[in-house]
């Protein structure tokens, strides 16, 4: 008997509508599944473009591989809820300028596919020309901050910092700071308490998106600088400015005037001819490669990491018979 033939139920991400998603087998409505998300969110569609879906529409997201080449077969997005703290995420003329610091709008085509990426320049002025905002982050939580960046010109070395109180692995650092090369895809700690982790993922066309987690007492204030300590007239394009509190990254939330806040999503059967029950919270791995605990009942679409660290494209759902 072929593998097909002992399937009961056969999710492989692809059709959806508002609210559903559909299954491959059987090829009727009593395996498609229910959808729930109270927000809008974004996802990487087929052509490596971000986009934004709207409240209850499932999310078939495209990674890219480590060329920045969009891969091929999409996977459903679940992410617990998170807030963007930084506001003016595109709109970063909105943020103060220091130093000799300037943004230019309109001055390259963002990772959305439209010509919304920022030029962020120095004009030698000072050797710490930059953007910056003040946020006011006190829970203790770890928080994660992100931002998309591509070369301009023959500056190969951008900045990125963030400021307060009690932060870092130390656990008493005022400033976490890394430097970005573009020409070796690397991040590299400057003076200051270190990150838990960072990252760096190429999103095609020269974008990248880089990123720091940090252990936080007090987050203060998010700093970018084309140049650091330096007087050299440096320049970066950027866009999509991100701080989320939390130990893992999540996909990007567009904020304007004040944070925005992306709902938790919830996958589960919809039909009572194929009843799914679980009477306990269980664990599984998520597309981001990492355990979480999901609910009573809640479908389990689990995610393999194989000895690279590399995460599959397609979840399977976990069914497991009772253990202690």
């Amino acid at each position: 008997m072929a593998l097909i033939d002992k399937v009961g139920i056969g999710l492989v991400p692809s059709g959806y509508k508002d609210s559903e998603l559909y299954s491959a087998i059987p090829n009727n409505a009593d395996a498609d599944f229910d959808f729930t998300r109270a927000s809008n969110a974004t996802r990487v569609n087929s052509k490596g473009i971000i986009e934004t879906v709207g409240n209850n529409i499932p999310r078939l997201n495209h990674d890219f591989d480590s060329d920045g080449n969009v891969e091929f077969q999409p996977y459903l997005l679940l992410e617990p809820s998170r807030t963007n703290e930084l506001t003016y995420s595109e709109d970063l003329d909105q943020w103060t300028s220091a130093g000799g610091g300037s943004i230019t709008t309109g001055a390259t085509t963002s990772p959305k596919g439209t010509n919304d990426g920022f030029k962020l320049e120095t004009d030698g002025s000072n050797n710490f020309g930059r953007i910056e905002q003040t946020v006011s982050l006190s829970s203790g939580n770890n928080v994660v901050f992100s931002v998309f960046v591509k070369k301009s010109g023959s500056d190969d070395v951008f900045t990125f910092r963030v400021e307060g109180t009690g932060l870092g692995t130390e656990g008493t650092g005022l400033k976490v700071v890394y430097d970005f090369t573009f020409s070796t895809e690397t991040l590299t700690k400057q003076p200051g308490a270190t990150a838990t982790s960072t990252f760096v993922e190429n999103y095609g066309n020269d974008w990248y998106r880089i990123g720091m987690e940090v252990a936080n007492t007090t987050v203060t204030k998010a700093l970018f600088y084309p140049s650091f300590g330096s007087t050299d007239l440096g320049e970066v394009f950027i866009w999509g400015a991100q701080l989320e509190e939390g130990t893992f990254k999540t996909t990007y939330i567009e904020t304007g005037a004040s944070t925005v806040t992306r709902s938790s999503e919830t996958c589960g059967d919809a039909s009572s001819d194929l009843v799914f029950s679980r009477a306990s919270s269980a664990t599984r791995v998520n597309s981001q490669g990492l355990i979480e605990t999901v609910g009573v009942d809640v479908l389990r679409l689990n995610f393999t990491v194989d000895s690279n660290d590399v995460v599959s494209s397609v979840g399977q759902q976990l069914i497991e018979s009772a253990a202690t």
